[in-house]
C-alpha cells in the first residue's frame, strides 16, 4: 500500500467512543483499569494519526499534480 493510498483510505483506528461510566463502575477494578488504559491508548493513537495526516499531507492536490503533468507533455506525445 502506498502512502497516498494509506492517507486516502487507511486509518490506524476508527472513531473510538468513550465507555459509559455507569457500566465501567460495575466492572471489577482490574477491568476498569484496563478500560481506562485502553481509552488512553486510543486517544494517543488518534493524536498521532491526526498529527501525521496534518503535518505530512501534500499541499498540492492530486488533480493539480495531474494537470501539471499533462501540461508538460509535448503535443507530439498526445
Amino acid at each position: 500500500m502506498s502512502e497516498l493510498q494509506l492517507r486516502r483510505h487507511g486509518r490506524l483506528i476508527a472513531n473510538f467512543p468513550k465507555s459509559d461510566p455507569m457500566i465501567i463502575a460495575n466492572l471489577p477494578l482490574d477491568a476498569q483499569v484496563c478500560v481506562h488504559e485502553s481509552e488512553r491508548l486510543y486517544e494517543r493513537i488518534q493524536r498521532l494519526e491526526h498529527n501525521w495526516r496534518g503535518l505530512s499531507a501534500p499541499t498540492v492536490s492530486a488533480i493539480q499534480l495531474l494537470r501539471e503533468r499533462l501540461s508538460k507533455e509535448t503535443p507530439a506525445a498526445r
